[in-house]
């Protein structure tokens, strides 16, 4: 195994820090995008915090609400879950195959 040059995680940090300095710089120029910027991005892990907290609570009462003896009701939240699964590779899938390739590169 070859040994890793001792340079090279230096380097990658040295660009790291290279482009935040860069970021924070643009940021700094415009501090009406930052605004906006943070402003969403702060609605959007509260909205998704929110969210998950619900949705959290609700399953938490449904799954454990269910006794460990019934198979009917495991069984179908299991069939649902592969039905829905099956739905969202299968209709993106359906729908890339009517695209004709040689268009999607001419657009690029």
């Amino acid at each position: 195994m070859k040994a890793m040059d001792p340079a090279v995680p230096a380097m990658w940090v040295d660009t790291v820090w290279r482009d935040v300095k860069y970021a924070a710089r643009g940021l700094r120029r415009s501090p009406r995008f930052t605004l906006t910027a943070l402003t969403v991005l702060l609605l959007g892990i509260g909205s998704t915090t929110a969210i998950f907290s619900i949705a959290y609570d609700i399953l938490w009462r449904l799954v454990f609400a269910v006794p460990v003896g019934d198979p009917a009701t495991l069984g179908a939240v299991a069939a649902l879950l592969a039905v829905v699964t099956l739905l969202a590779s299968y209709l993106p899938a359906r729908r890339a195959t009517r695209i004709d390739p040689s268009a999607a590169l001419r657009a690029e």
